[in-house]
């Protein structure tokens, strides 16, 4: 979410149209943190997000007391970055440089800015993306990665399932976990818009934990809103929040 008139100016200029919404989004990334991070002891830590978005992520670990530095590649969000007073190092996610940064981080966040489709003609260049991912930490460095899974071009069924196949053979040769999303609700609980089929979250050293009551009562909201939607479009109804 921007704050302000100098940030709505700032990201004028942004390359993704999403990313200049005022209003982004915030209660997806509370989603996130309460489903895997509210356990976690934040204080003193150091947290990278590679494509910090409005910086939605950094800006809950800040408040438990991490510091927080992200690798973005749009000048716009850059500036944002810096504004709110984090450490911002401008590279291309796609040739993504351990050394360029600061490792060996505490936690490594994405959600959707890397893309397994970036890579699908060149498994050896794949190969070496997620070594450098990994580098960004040590054994203690948590991660928690959502690629992507929208294709570049056009392919077919197969070409996209040996992709996504590659992808998670990839992940657990450098020792993480893998999750499949399993269904558009839960994609869309988590802010993850992207096919589903090819949806997946890999982790290291981090675990799902119960839901709160706190939980619960978002389901209810989250449950109304989509029933609402649904009822509005059988109606032809124009849907708004």
């Amino acid at each position: 979410m921007l704050r302000d008139d100098e940030e709505i100016e700032m990201m004028r200029d942004a390359f993704e149209p999403g990313i200049k919404y005022v209003e982004r989004e915030e209660h997806t990334f509370q989603r996130v943190f309460r489903a895997f991070f509210k356990e976690k002891n934040f204080q003193g830590s150091r947290i990278l997000d590679l494509g910090p978005g409005h910086f939605e992520f950094l800006e809950l670990v800040k408040n438990k007391g991490a510091s927080g530095e992200c690798i973005e590649y749009d000048p716009a969000v850059c500036k944002l970055g810096v504004k709110r007073g984090f450490k911002v190092f401008e590279q291309d996610l796609k040739n993504l440089k351990s050394e360029n940064v600061d490792p060996p981080y505490d936690g490594v966040i994405c959600r959707c800015s890397i893309n397994c489709f970036w890579f699908n003609e060149d498994p050896e260049n794949f190969y070496q993306f997620v070594r450098e991912l990994r580098n960004l930490g040590n054994e203690d460095t948590w991660f928690w990665i959502v690629p992507c899974a929208d294709p570049i071009t056009k392919i077919s069924k197969e070409e996209f399932n040996n992709a996504i196949n590659l992808q998670d053979e990839i992940y657990r040769e450098f020792g993480f976990d893998c999750w499949k999303i399993p269904n558009r609700l839960v994609a869309s609980w988590y802010g993850l818009h992207s096919q589903v089929d090819g949806l997946r979250i890999y982790s290291r050293g981090v675990k799902h934990v119960p839901l709160s009551v706190e939980d619960f009562l978002d389901v209810l909201k989250f449950t109304k809103y989509h029933l609402r939607k649904l009822w509005m479009k059988a109606r032809n109804i124009p849907f708004s929040r």
